[in-house]
């Protein structure tokens, strides 16, 4: 991979750490914190969306970890 392709993919996944960060905050915004919410199925549903959101971030950041180590060793 040639040092642009890898600029761009750490570029990339910063702004998708970035959004991914404002979608938590938005849900969190809505909703409150799960621990706070009475019906089981909503708690239940935000936690998952939460869950599914962590994942999205460290997919983020395994990429940009890929791309910045692959820029490295050229």
């Amino acid at each position: 991979m040639n040092s642009k392709t890898s600029d761009k993919l750490t570029a990339i996944c910063e702004r998708g750490l970035y959004d991914q960060m404002i979608l938590n905050n938005q849900i969190l915004a809505i909703v409150g914190e799960p621990e706070n919410i009475q019906d089981d199925v909503l708690r239940h549903q935000i936690i998952v969306c939460l869950h599914h959101s962590q994942c999205i971030e460290q997919t983020f950041k395994q990429i940009k970890k890929v791309a910045q180590n692959e820029h490295r060793y050229e």
